[in-house]
């Protein structure tokens, strides 16, 4: 028994079966496994004979209650579990405090530990690194945060905020408390329930050689049969689809977590809402659509506080579109006139601040959608929107003989036609005191959801607070009476977006 303090690397972990054990390395190389309860020191292992001082170890739980890694500075990440038979020899006193890769005892009531085949052998991580590659960082890292277990994440389109949050994921640092299964696009798909051998650099490439053609029921049996395995899976849900969104109460009711920045699923109509609701509380998987509405910016969290806590909702606002937030900023200030509506809409297109066909922006779906998402945490507003997003009074900005236009070129082209018309509510505003914003409203006590242009005093917070493509939401509520809680920042992009997904994720460790 070591006699002196003990520098550890990094945290203790529980383990073994009913993580009755408690597991922690030293720096100088011995690792010590505790009996949770009684803090008996039931092994004392002097495994520097075997390599370098260590710089993490952790439990495997998936495979084997008994299993556990070490990693050192000489590049190897070593296998410990519970002895075979034939590798066993007598007890003595000298195999409590030594296990070398050919002999190994029973200690107490408790597995003994031998160092399995791959020792002097690095294994690769997930990430394409090797402990060796960065001992510092290895070292610093694992001493940060332990978490209690790991997810299986299954990825499911790859593009702008898919890719994004495939990196984050792959770049958390260590130990990572998740393992990508699947990765997925509309043309292929990857699968492995050990997890992927991806890392930032290759995924894409790893991903667009395989030949298997994406099947969302094949993919919901493969994470099914890891849930059957005591696993916890969670779908990521990086698309914009409503096949993929109409389908996870399947994954729900089958035990599958839900993470998404895709808002169909919960603005569609109310069946589809509830089908999800009832799908998540008969198998006890959770869904979390944070970045369903402001990207990374905490507003369903703050509202679902809100509710939780018991304070009242009065009503919601803000603007809540960053391609309409860039638009009218530059279109409508405190100073009269203003650039050509059709000249701010271009220049947004050309930013990559609107969709490719800019009528997608302008007829404010976007904007009522994220207004139908928003109501459904509000008790007495939960089954307000039958049709979901198209029950919301929508005033579209697409001028009426522009709409069914093919093209977002052709929609460009055509729009100075139309500049007349947005001057001229501009400059009325103006005579007003006033200035425009395209905002969503949510009036609980009239029962009012609406996304229309309004009119603000140029003091109003839409007005001197924002900038650019920020998304603004003001909470009126009982406890904020006087001065509403308000959540201003960036609500659109994929790093933000990505980042509001990493954020769900976290919510299930």
């Amino acid at each position: 028994m070591p006699k002196v303090p003990v520098d550890f690397a990094g945290p203790s972990y529980f383990g073994g079966k009913n993580d009755q054990l408690v597991l922690c390395a030293g720096k100088a190389g011995d690792i010590h496994v505790w009996d949770r309860e009684s803090a008996t020191l039931l092994h004392h292992i002097r495994a520097q004979a075997l390599g370098s001082d260590l710089t993490c170890i952790a439990w495997n739980h998936a495979v084997e209650p008994f299993m556990f890694a070490t990693g050192s500075h000489d590049g190897a990440v070593r296998i410990w579990t519970t002895p075979r038979p034939q590798r066993t020899h007598p007890a003595s006193s000298e195999a409590h405090s030594q296990v070398t890769t050919t002999s190994n005892t029973p200690m107490d009531s408790s597995p003994a530990l031998y160092d399995g085949a791959y020792t002097g052998s690095p294994v690769p991580q997930q990430g394409g690194a090797n402990a060796s590659d960065r001992p510092d960082e290895s070292d610093k890292a694992c001493a940060c945060v332990t978490y209690p277990k790991t997810l299986c994440i299954a990825v499911v389109g790859v593009g702008l905020v898919g890719g994004e949050f495939i990196n984050q994921l792959l770049n958390f640092p260590a130990p990572n408390p998740s393992r990508i299964v699947s990765l997925s696009s509309s043309k292929a798909t990857l699968f492995s329930p050990d997890g992927l051998p991806i890392n930032t650099s290759g995924w894409k490439d790893e991903l667009a050689q395989s030949s298997r053609i994406p099947d969302f029921q094949v993919l919901c049996r493969d994470l099914c049969a890891l849930v059957k395995s005591g696993q916890d899976v969670v779908l990521v849900d990086n698309t914009s689809s409503n096949v993929v969104a109409a389908i996870y109460p399947q994954f729900l009711k089958a035990g599958i977590h839900v993470i998404t920045p895709n808002k169909k699923a919960f603005s569609a109509e109310l069946s589809l809402y509830e089908s999800i609701l009832s799908a998540s509380l008969e198998s006890g998987a959770r869904f979390l659509n944070e970045a369903t509405v402001g990207a990374g910016l905490p507003i369903i969290s703050t509202l679902k506080d809100l509710v939780a806590t018991g304070d009242k909702i009065v009503k919601i606002e803000g603007v809540f579109s960053g391609t309409m937030s860039y638009i009218f900023n530059e279109f409508s200030t405190a100073k009269e006139g203003g650039p050509p509506f059709s000249s701010v809409v271009s220049i947004a297109r050309s930013k990559g601040y609107t969709e490719p066909h800019p009528a997608d922006d302008l007829n404010g779906a976007d904007v009522a959608r994220k207004l139908t998402i928003l109501s459904r945490y509000i008790p007495s507003l939960r089954i307000a929107l039958k049709d979901g997003y198209q029950s919301v009074i929508t005033k579209s900005l697409v001028p009426p003989e522009l709409e069914g236009t093919d093209t977002g070129d052709e929609f460009i082209r055509r729009l100075p036609e139309f500049d007349a018309r947005f001057d001229k509510m501009r400059a009325d505003a103006f005579k007003r005191g006033k200035v425009l914003r395209f905002a969503g409203v949510v009036d609980v006590n009239a029962k009012v959801i609406k996304a229309d242009l309004e009119e603000y005093n140029v003091s109003h917070p839409f007005v001197t607070a924002l900038g650019g493509s920020d998304n603004i939401v003001m909470f009126h509520t009982e406890r904020y009476g006087a001065r509403p809680l308000v959540i201003q920042g960036a609500g659109a992009g994929a790093a933000v977006t990505a980042m509001g997904v990493m954020s769900d994720l976290l919510k299930l460790i």
